[in-house]
């Protein structure tokens, strides 16, 4: 059986000396419901991998094609998105969850030119998440959460490849799955307006193991917030059928509306 492993998310390794650097202006006790639509114009690097219905192809085994692709900065292509975040805070207990669904798309030379040209990769389903915090630590300017919850997985994966002296090759596969997390969650603030926020977990289950990390800033108004940063998703989950080892990040942007 596979071993599963367990790894701190940077983000939440560095929370503690950020927070000791940062200015100490005070803001009010905060409660409520808010929601929050936003974007995540992320793109992926990894390896995505299917059992190859084609037929065996060179350099691959004859019953599942792989498929790695890098540079994160060069695949960034968001091909459809819907995104929304909402939570609720009495006191020192809170719940928040997160809804994703995304279209993504990566592209990098075959190794096997001139047979192929290119190969081209393509992620697309649901995210979803829902978890229940609890508050380690209040003061006027800064709160520390853990908190703990499921992430939901819906997601197929597909590649191509691009014809060259050989005919266009396709592969695809789907799969759901469910994994169990726990985190930690800082928000400070920075200015009487400008808040910071630093976010990290891990979990496992029916991924071999996930990380996941955000970190955001958002300018507080009357009604809510405008806000923007970077989140960063690893999965590692293989099936019968299905391979997905890759990082899914990139800078996100998003208004909150209180209540």
């Amino acid at each position: 059986m596979k071993r599963k492993t367990l790894r701190v998310p940077l983000f939440a390794l560095l929370a503690a000396a950020v927070v000791a650097l940062l200015p100490v202006p005070a803001w009010a006790e905060e409660g409520g419901f808010y929601l929050s639509p936003y974007l995540w114009a992320a793109g992926f690097t990894g390896t995505i991998g299917t059992p190859n219905s084609g037929g065996s192809q060179p350099d691959w085994p004859a019953d599942r094609a792989a498929a790695t692709f890098g540079h994160l900065q060069d695949n960034i292509k968001l091909t459809g998105a819907a995104m929304l975040s909402a939570g609720w805070r009495d006191g020192r207990w809170s719940v928040f969850g997160d809804w994703v669904y995304v279209g993504l798309e990566s592209s990098t030379a075959s190794s096997l030119s001139p047979l192929y040209t290119d190969l081209e990769g393509e992620i697309r389903g649901n995210i979803g998440q829902a978890n229940l915090g609890y508050r380690l630590y209040g003061s006027d300017t800064t709160r520390f959460d853990a908190y703990g919850g499921a992430r939901y997985y819906d997601l197929e994966i597909s590649a191509t490849l691009t014809a060259g002296k050989l005919a266009e090759v396709n592969w695809s596969g789907k799969d759901t799955w469910v994994d169990g997390l726990l985190g930690m969650r800082l928000e400070q603030a920075i200015t009487k307006r400008w808040r910071l926020m630093l976010m990290g977990d891990v979990a496992v289950s029916g991924s071999d193991h996930a990380q996941q990390g955000v970190v955001a800033f958002e300018y507080r108004t009357s009604w809510g917030g405008i806000g923007g940063g970077w989140r960063l998703l690893r999965v590692d989950h293989t099936s019968e059928g299905f391979q997905l080892d890759a990082t899914i990040s990139g800078p996100l942007f998003g208004v909150t509306f209180k209540f």
